[in-house]
C-alpha cells in the first residue's frame, strides 16, 4: 500500500544537507511537497532535522529552494526527507517545481 499523500517527480539536482554532525552534497532523485529522496553515501540517524537547501536551475523566481527536513529512511543508496514547517513561500516554490515550467 502506497503511504505517500503527494505525488513525485523524478529529477535530478544537487542538493546540499545541513545536519547537526555537518554539511554534505547528495543529488534529488525524487521530489513531493511532502519531502524527497537524496542520492548519497553519507548516512544520518532516523529522525535526524537537516536543513536542505535544493539546486534548481533553469527556475524562474530563484536558483535554490530552502527546507527543513526530517529523516524518515535511511537506505545504501540514500536518505528520504519528510518535509516540516514549510513556510508558503518554500510551499510556492516547490509547487512551482512540481508543476513545471509554464506555457
Amino acid at each position: 500500500m502506497n503511504q505517500r499523500s503527494f505525488p513525485r517527480l523524478h529529477m535530478s539536482a544537487e542538493t546540499t544537507i545541513k545536519t547537526s554532525e555537518g554539511v554534505f552534497i547528495g543529488t534529488v532523485e525524487n521530489i513531493s511537497l511532502g519531502g524527497l529522496f537524496v542520492r548519497t553515501h553519507n548516512r544520518v540517524g532516523i529522525g535526524e532535522q537537516s536543513e536542505i537547501s535544493i539546486s534548481t536551475p533553469g527556475a524562474a523566481t530563484q536558483d535554490r529552494i530552502m527546507a527543513k527536513g526530517v529523516a524518515v529512511r535511511v537506505e545504501a543508496s540514500g536518505i528520504a526527507f519528510k518535509f516540516y514547517n514549510i513556510d508558503y513561500n518554500t510551499f510556492c516554490d516547490l509547487l512551482s517545481l512540481l508543476e513545471g515550467p509554464s506555457s
